[in-house]
């Protein structure tokens, strides 16, 4: 696959200064490793944009102005990647139309791209171990030669992560989310959490919170929503936008506790817990009154919170707190 590795080394790249699209390339390969990509079917979800990140970080401070989509978008230049549409089918665009639909922002990408694909011979050749570190010496020795140590100790401890996160996955789905009352036997020192996952879940939502429908924005044009995990991730090590909800601190908290709940049916659900103080305490009516209410989802069905998450979450409702 001479080909490939020749394209990967000559990748379009700002001039030779910008290490987006090596270091993406980087988290595609992980991504492919891990099992995170099926059918040769590359999504824009917070995993590969974590690894994306961490990639990033070794080589390079992140800018204030960090945009990691450009890269999904970009590598379309490439003959080896393809994007495709909602529809599935292949996007055919000019560099001018590349261009415009990166400066419409993320949003507007996501509702034109479903997902991005590799050439079908790349791709088969990167399920093999041996030919994926072909590729990632190829985009290290070109790009990154003075990093070679750090990345290829963050490759390592990727190959780790993932197998940590593969095999307690399985654990929870054999078990079909338990009390989980085994975790103080395992680790918890997983890689630390980054804004990515935020941006993606209140991006998803619109900046509605999921309950209330209130959009709280800051005087900066920043917002004081919260991205809540539906299963902890110190539970599932499930950064999928699925496993996340846009709310308000006030209602992130109150589910946390176990106060209250979505559910399976796509409503709010309270504890009696709250029922039993709403008479005395306003707080505790103004979460009982959210009992029935629909959840308010993102537009994008393929963004709705996993069923498995919300029954794992009705489930504790009114239980204390356990992990």
């Amino acid at each position: 696959m001479e080909v490939f590795e020749k394209q990967f080394r000559n990748l379009k790249t700002s001039g030779g200064t910008s290490p987006h699209k090596p270091c993406f390339l980087l988290a595609v390969i992980d991504a492919i490793e891990a099992g995170d990509v099926v059918d040769n079917e590359i999504r824009y979800e917070p995993q590969l944009l974590e690894r994306f990140e961490r990639y990033f970080k070794v080589v390079q401070r992140l800018p204030k102005n960090f945009r990691p989509y450009y890269p999904f978008v970009y590598l379309d230049s490439s003959e080896f990647w393809n994007l495709h549409q909602v529809n599935g089918e292949v996007l055919n665009f000019s560099g001018n139309e590349r261009d415009q639909l990166a400066k419409r922002g993320v949003r507007r990408v996501l509702e034109v791209i479903r997902f991005a694909s590799l050439d079908e011979a790349l791709y088969s050749s990167l399920l093999n171990p041996r030919e994926r570190d072909r590729y990632r010496n190829a985009l290290v020795s070109e790009y990154f030669p003075e990093s070679r140590d750090k990345l290829e100790k963050a490759i390592n401890e990727s190959r780790e992560h993932a197998k940590f996160v593969e095999q307690f996955k399985a654990t929870i789905l054999e078990r079909e989310f338990p009390e989980y009352q085994h975790l103080e036997r395992v680790s918890k020192s997983v890689l630390p959490r980054d804004s990515t996952f935020r941006k993606i879940v209140l991006t998803a939502y619109d900046f509605k919170c999921a309950a209330t429908g209130w959009k709280l924005r800051t005087i900066d044009n920043g917002s004081l929503l919260e991205a809540a995990h539906i299963v902890p991730h110190n539970i599932c090590l499930d950064n999928r936008p699925q496993n996340g909800m846009a709310l308000i601190p006030t209602v992130h908290k109150a589910m946390d506790n176990n106060l209250i709940s979505p559910g399976s049916d796509l409503r709010w659900h309270a504890s009696k817990f709250l029922l039993n103080n709403s008479q005395t305490d306003e707080g505790a009516k103004w979460l009982w009154n959210l009992d029935g209410k629909k959840i308010l989802l993102p537009e994008d069905e393929r963004l709705h919170p996993a069923l498995s998450s919300l029954e794992w979450r009705k489930e504790n409702l009114g239980k204390p707190p356990q992990y």
